[in-house]
């Protein structure tokens, strides 16, 4: 199988015509050189975030691009996001934070049914009818294997460190995960841990200048880790999680600094 993944939030039409366009040519290519049925598989991520979402339901359904046939080599997958609104504490965080609130609710057009698309945990469009019977729910991951995966993302990414560098981590970023979503930052997801260790691969290379510029404001050394994986780890959750609380962030330190022990 030859697969083609598209994340299509904020893509425009001519995007997904060129997607199918390139899907085509190498399932012809693939039905001209090779024995058996081989398919070319699309796979369309989050594909209710699009305007296009009735393009890529005519792609799906009817098997047709502007009604014209595609190849029937090919094989069709999307994944959408779910149509989650926020609880009522987290619309009041974001009101008070400013973030695209300064229209009052009752005045944006931006919506789904009576519901501002603001509102909700993400951005998404109406999905049109014919595709709603083909959505398969898989629910959402437990701890438990959010913290393997996680653990497993460290390891992939996360190079010259001891053995338990990657459990502890893995353990520190499990207990933040569910502490935003206790909270009202409730929408955490395993792109968090990506970007996570994004940021503590960032500051661990930045180390020798980052010590420096504690040297040069005369920050006391006993307050900075010896260990450059620890004190990396809680400069990337300060950026990826301390700063998006407001009222609760001397109880997230409280729940997170016994595990740097």
């Amino acid at each position: 199988k030859q697969w083609y993944q598209r994340r299509v939030r904020g893509i425009k039409r001519e995007d997904i015509q060129n997607c199918i366009e390139k899907a085509e040519k190498s399932a012809r290519f693939i039905t001209e050189n090779c024995e058996g049925v081989v398919y070319t598989i699309v796979f369309f991520d989050e594909a209710n975030t699009t305007r296009e979402v009735d393009l890529i339901r005519e792609i799906m359904c009817n098997h047709t691009m502007h009604g014209r046939k595609i190849n029937s080599a090919i094989r069709f997958i999307a994944a959408v996001n779910p149509y989650r609104r926020h609880h009522q504490g987290m619309i009041d965080e974001l009101k008070n934070a400013g973030c695209g609130y300064s229209t009052e609710s009752s005045k944006t057009r931006d919506r789904i049914g009576n519901i501002p698309l603001r509102e909700l945990v993400y951005r998404v469009h109406p999905l049109p009818p014919a595709l709603r019977p083909l959505v398969w729910d898989f629910g959402t991951m437990d701890n438990d294997t959010e913290k393997e995966y996680t653990e497993l993302m460290l390891r992939s990414r996360i190079s010259s460190v001891n053995e338990e560098v990657y459990v502890k981590l893995a353990a520190i970023l499990s207990d933040c995960q569910i502490y935003l979503r206790q909270s009202n930052f409730g929408f955490v997801s395993l792109r968090d841990i990506s970007r996570f260790i994004q940021v503590f691969l960032w500051f661990r290379e930045k180390m020798t200048l980052l010590r420096e510029i504690a040297d040069d404001h005369e920050t006391p050394l006993s307050e900075i880790p010896d260990n450059d994986e620890v004190l990396a780890a809680a400069l990337a959750i300060g950026v990826c999680y301390y700063v998006r609380l407001s009222t609760t962030r001397f109880e997230f330190l409280e729940n997170i600094a016994p595990r740097f022990d």
